[in-house]
């Protein structure tokens, strides 16, 4: 007699779109955590977010998006001063990175895809890659 199979812990995703028709691309990236883990998870990153506010002044609220964040846009910190050097970015997003890295039952992924399509054809392209 067999064992009956073991149902799949419930998984809890984060996605994010990103890509630009201009260029072609179509991309989605997501951080993965079972049901069970997800506080591990989230305590991790509030205490990544306490520790950027009392460093770099970054208030927990303010999106890390890294096409702004890593690209120069925007006033992440309430230090204008520190606004205006785009290097002052590059450690944080190491930083933001590397939480997620060293997290136990975190997962992320990407899937993404080049095309030459435009207009309706490329964002018929982005559903069909994001089922």
């Amino acid at each position: 007699m067999t064992a009956p199979p073991t149902a799949a812990p419930v998984r809890l995703f984060y996605i994010d779109d990103s890509g630009a028709e201009a260029t072609g691309w179509i991309i989605y990236s997501w951080i993965e955590v079972t049901i069970g883990n997800w506080s591990t998870g989230l305590r991790r990153w509030l205490d990544l977010r306490k520790d950027l506010y009392a460093r770099y002044r970054i208030p927990p609220a303010y999106e890390l998006h890294a096409t702004a964040f890593a690209g120069g846009r925007g006033n992440p910190s309430t230090n204008p001063t520190w606004n205006r050097a785009l290097a002052n970015r590059i450690p944080v997003m190491h930083e933001a990175l590397a939480t997620l890295a060293a997290t136990p039952h975190l997962r992320v992924g990407t899937a993404y895809r080049r095309t030459h399509a435009r207009g309706s054809a490329y964002h018929t392209e982005r559903e069909h890659l994001y089922h």
